[in-house]
């Protein structure tokens, strides 16, 4: 140690000694080997902060919450590290989020989650999300999903964004009841038409039971349709995502498929049945 070392530390020793603090300035960069003891009665034991005091980073017994180690302080808001859990503060005492230590649950807006992630909405009633639920963005498309509980049904909504997220049109919501429902509302929709007859082409239609290749356990069969062949007979029921090769089926469409044939097998009924009683008369 050269002597203008050991002048350092004795003028440091003497600060703390006489002032009753010690400060420790580094101009450039400042290394520390080995271990760093802090020991004061102060709630900022160590505390690395700018001229301002408006950022600072401080490991503190904080009075905030029992075993924490420290929080980080940028313009009023700051984040708290804890032995048991770790919370992120904005503000407040109030958590904005938590991590528990027990399960490794997140809760956002929330100090006690109750599983993986729990969120308390800041807003979403109706058809308007506000800033509540989350929010899936690619581009400019944008899913918004939220709970839009107002005291009175609840509903799981699914509004959707095509242009940065500047306006959202409902898509479809969940029930209490469980029921899902997607958005039908004459307003919403334009170039309507009536179906045509449907029934010569439900005749084309070939249904089949089958295993997928992911179902390992192959212990019962599913029932339905293969799209490429429906796509043949009623193209609007199938789809595929952009650049994706496997093709989908709309089977809630198929609904109103089986309603317009019932429709024009009841008018070949009644048509029938006419004639029927026709035939009845004329032999009287």
């Amino acid at each position: 140690m050269t002597f203008k070392n050991i002048l350092s530390v004795c003028f440091l020793f003497f600060s703390c000694s006489l002032f009753g603090q010690l400060q420790l300035d580094v101009d450039g960069d400042g290394i520390i080997r080995g271990d760093l003891t802090v020991n004061s009665n102060t709630n900022n034991p160590l505390s690395l902060e700018t001229s301002s005091s408006t950022n600072y980073i401080s490991l503190t017994p904080s009075p905030f919450q029992l075993g924490a180690l420290g929080y980080f302080y940028n313009n009023d808001r700051f984040s708290m590290i804890s032995t048991t859990d770790l919370t992120f503060h904005t503000g407040s005492s109030t958590p904005s989020m938590i991590i528990t230590e027990t399960g490794r649950l997140v809760g956002i807006r929330t100090g006690t989650p109750e599983s993986d992630l729990h969120i308390n909405q800041s807003g979403g009633s109706g058809p308007t999300q506000g800033t509540g639920g989350i929010c899936l963005e690619n581009g400019s498309n944008r899913w918004r999903i939220y709970n839009s509980s107002n005291g009175t049904v609840p509903f799981i909504r699914f509004n959707l964004s095509q242009d940065d997220g500047a306006t959202y049109a409902p898509q479809a919501w969940i029930a209490n009841d469980g029921a899902y429902t997607q958005v039908s509302d004459r307003s919403l929709k334009n170039s309507i038409e009536e179906l045509p007859n449907v029934l010569s082409l439900i005749d084309q239609l070939q249904t089949k039971k089958y295993y997928y290749n992911h179902n390992q356990l192959r212990t019962k069969k599913s029932i339905g349709f293969i799209a490429q062949e429906v796509e043949e007979v009623f193209p609007e029921l199938v789809s595929s995502e952009t650049e994706e090769g496997l093709l989908g089926i709309n089977y809630t469409g198929f609904s109103v498929i089986a309603i317009k044939a019932i429709q024009e097998q009841q008018a070949i009924i009644e048509s029938l049945l006419e004639r029927i009683e026709k035939l009845e008369a004329n032999q009287k």
